[in-house]
């Protein structure tokens, strides 16, 4: 990326740096295979359809039994996707407590999804669906 470039280098973002480890942790991914991900991942551009789902990664370290003594709720990590349909690659990446419901996450997914690319349809559940959204 600062191949050529004349002045002060690019810089990557926080948000990037973190959907990187993500992917990295998620899929086991060695450095190399990494750089090789990020480095496709920046060739792309165009006018894409894209899904958006969303997955909950639950957050504990020691059982359930902490939730059974103590009567508190199991905590989850949503993390949201961005997907173009036609090539599977991951346009943005969204992750929150599990006390924000996905219509909320919705604007923030779909401006960094438009960041990347151009969007003509988006296919999404009904967990998307809200009549604030729709307003």
């Amino acid at each position: 990326m600062n191949d050529g470039k004349v002045g002060h280098p690019f810089k990557i973002t926080d948000g990037y740096i973190v959907f990187l480890a993500v992917v990295r942790y998620h899929f086991s991914m060695p450095y190399r295979q990494l750089e090789g991900f990020a480095r496709a991942l920046s060739g792309y551009d165009g006018l894409v359809a894209i899904a958006v789902d969303s997955s909950g990664v639950s957050v504990h370290k020691c059982g359930g039994w902490v939730e059974r003594l103590y009567g508190g709720r199991k905590r989850y990590v949503k993390i949201r996707f961005a997907v173009d349909v036609r090539t599977r690659e991951v346009l943005a990446m969204n992750a929150t407590t599990d006390d924000i419901h996905d219509s909320k996450a919705l604007l923030s997914i779909m401006a960094d999804a438009l960041r990347h690319r151009l969007i003509s349809e988006a296919y999404m559940n009904g967990a998307y669906d809200s009549k604030a959204a729709k307003n």
